[in-house]
């Protein structure tokens, strides 16, 4: 059960891994050799700790707004986007990972990129929306911040809204976002958290009624949903890995 997305183990490990490397970024912000991360927490004149990330970026496209590929346009056109809504799902999917992986890299916005971790959500009607998480600099002078339809200099909410056609964007910077992560974490796991313990008095409980109880009493998945988990797309996405060790038996 690790690894479906849907298991109550699966975001409590998501949630500890995150935390961890919490851990590990506090120590390398207190390192001397690790001279960016060093010199940013410690030598700008006021205390800027890094150990937690400071941006917080949420896209939800409008699916009337972004490109669709050919196929799809002419389902749009016809009134029948709902007969591919899957489809859709994986498209946005798509774009919407792919586009942030570029804008992460060093370069145009951020001057260092340390990690990041990007979560997959859906909204009430199935469409898919992130919320990405990172520890990174800017650029000097660039200020990113900023929200879609209210005021802002934000280069990166400009540019996010011009490759996505006027969707929402919301760039927020602070001093650490563990609440958003867990958060997020743990409000995926509430909408599909199944307990085997709730049902150890039932003696005719079975595997399989267990599994349509968690997916149909706990949670109604739509579609789209549904599709991209079938496809095996992650519903987080993080730029650090993790492995399992075990310390050895004497």
């Amino acid at each position: 059960m690790d690894n479906y997305a849907g298991s109550e183990s699966y975001w409590r490990h998501e949630q500890d891994i995150s935390a961890d490397m919490l851990r590990q970024m506090r120590l390398r912000c207190d390192d001397p050799a690790e001279e960016v991360l060093y010199n940013y927490c410690h030598t700008l004149g006021t205390e800027q700790h890094l150990w937690a990330p400071n941006f917080f970026i949420t896209i939800a496209p409008a699916e009337w707004k972004v490109q669709m590929p050919t196929f799809l346009e002419d389902l749009f056109k016809a009134d029948k986007i709902s007969e591919a809504s899957g489809m859709v799902a994986l498209h946005f999917y798509h774009i919407l990972h792919v586009l942030m992986k570029e804008v992460l890299l060093p370069g145009n916005f951020f001057e260092h990129v340390f990690h990041y971790c990007i979560r997959t959500e859906f909204q009430g009607r199935g469409t898919v929306h992130i919320h990405v998480a990172v520890w990174a600099i800017a650029r000097r002078g660039h200020y990113l911040e900023g929200r879609s339809g209210s005021y802002h200099d934000s280069p990166l909410v400009r540019f996010l809204e011009h490759c996505l056609g006027g969707s929402s964007i919301d760039v927020q910077l602070g001093s650490g976002w563990l609440p958003y992560i867990n958060g997020y974490v743990v409000k995926a796991s509430d909408a599909m958290d199944f307990r085997p313990s709730e049902h150890y008095g039932d003696k005719t409980a079975k595997n399989a009624w267990c599994q349509v109880y968690r997916l149909m009493c706990k949670k109604a998945p739509l579609l789209s949903e549904v599709y991209l988990s079938l496809k095996w797309r992650h519903h987080m996405v993080r730029s650090f890995h993790t492995d399992v060790s075990w310390s050895p038996i004497r």
